[in-house]
């Protein structure tokens, strides 16, 4: 899901609640850690 969102531009939040929407039941801190784990992160806005 991480890669298929325009280059990958979601996080650990919108993720988790993506698949809550896919009825995948899962804890945001297991998203969290999965993606901690992968490599993975957001886009970054700001400064």
């Amino acid at each position: 899901m991480h890669e298929s969102n325009c280059d990958g531009v979601y996080g650990a939040k919108k993720v988790w609640k993506q698949l809550n929407r896919e009825k995948v039941e899962v804890a945001h801190c297991t998203v969290r850690r999965l993606m901690k784990d992968e490599g993975l992160s957001g886009a970054r806005r700001g400064r």
